[in-house]
């Protein structure tokens, strides 16, 4: 009776080691992004809309803005100009 148990979860124990399909996680690792580029504003702002990756319809959409140290002073110091 040992030896059938033994041999058993020998072969379960195998079974689990072999390959298999790939999971959700590896499935959407291979998926190929689209290449996001930084687009121009005015004054020298760019701006990398991060949201594009997924479409659209998905929230939140967040995009990164890169500025200049002079325009973020001017920013920081009166917001409501900008």
């Amino acid at each position: 009776m040992k030896r059938i148990v033994f041999a058993a979860l020998l072969v379960l124990c195998v079974s689990f080691l072999l390959p298999s399909r790939p999971t959700n996680a590896q499935q959407a690792e291979e998926k190929k992004l689209a290449p996001l580029e930084w687009e121009k504003l005015p004054d020298g702002v760019q701006v990398l809309r991060v949201w594009q990756l997924e479409g659209e319809k998905l929230y939140p959409q967040v995009s990164v803005l890169r500025v200049s140290d002079a325009e973020y002073l001017k920013f920081f110091q009166d917001p409501r100009v900008s």
